[in-house]
């Protein structure tokens, strides 16, 4: 069995990465868990009561807050490694607050500190540019799944940004660039629980997941994949 912790910033990650894991893989062969850190304690989200007869095993590890991914990972992964049989680690946050011609002074600090604390080879962190809501930009049809009014072309009228054609990686802020696209309708996504839900129930996971193009467009979305691959076929190496 192989077991996958992911450090994640918050719950637009915890509930996106949980929905693309149950669509990538095929039950019964993983399990999910989720717990969340506030104020230094640890609450459960979601538990199992055993993980004995899964392939895959996933906890993911709600950190609630945009700065702690890393040092979380430093505090913890070596312990979840060593005495607790996990065989891969991830992280998950968002380039933002840096801005975007930071993101090789980012990587380069992230792949040392790796580095120097002995975590180079079961552990990976992922920047999404500038925030995880590209990876759902890169889904733009997701729009029209909540409303068949929101097509490219009356977006790209009312907006004057073509949504097709756009590297979602290029927003400043994808989270706005949603949310202006949702009050075209009325609606709005403000980070909120039921609005991360309302989006995440509708993305086409497939397409993200395997789709090659869309992978050479959005480099951080397909590094996730490239390490949720490599987690998943730790045993086989």
């Amino acid at each position: 069995m192989t077991k996958t912790c992911i450090f994640v910033e918050g719950q637009t990650e915890r509930i996106f990465l949980k929905y693309l894991i149950e669509q990538y893989l095929s039950p019964p062969t993983f399990t999910i868990d989720s717990v969340k850190l506030i104020s230094n304690k640890l609450y459960t989200i979601k538990s199992s009561c055993s993980i004995d007869n899964t392939d895959h095993y996933f906890l993911i590890f709600d950190v609630s807050n945009d700065s702690k991914v890393l040092s979380a990972i430093i505090e913890r992964s070596q312990k979840m490694v060593l005495y607790q049989g996990y065989t891969f680690i991830l992280g998950i946050r968002d380039l933002y607050p840096n801005k975007k011609h930071d993101k090789t002074k980012v990587l380069n600090y992230i792949k040392q500190t790796l580095h120097n604390n002995g975590l180079s080879s079961t552990t990976r962190v992922i920047l999404a540019i500038m925030e995880i809501e590209a990876w759902f930009l890169a889904d733009y049809s997701f729009f029209r799944r909540i409303d068949d009014c929101l097509q490219v072309d009356y977006i790209s009228q009312n907006l004057g940004i073509d949504i097709s054609t756009s590297n979602p990686e290029d927003y400043n802020h994808p989270s706005k660039v949603i949310d202006q696209v949702l009050t075209l309708i009325g609606s709005s996504y403000k980070k909120k629980e039921k609005d991360v839900y309302r989006i995440c129930h509708r993305l086409d996971y497939a397409k993200l997941c395997l789709d090659q193009d869309l992978h050479s467009r959005v480099p951080s979305l397909d590094y996730l994949i490239r390490c949720l691959n490599e987690a998943l076929d730790i045993n086989n190496r």
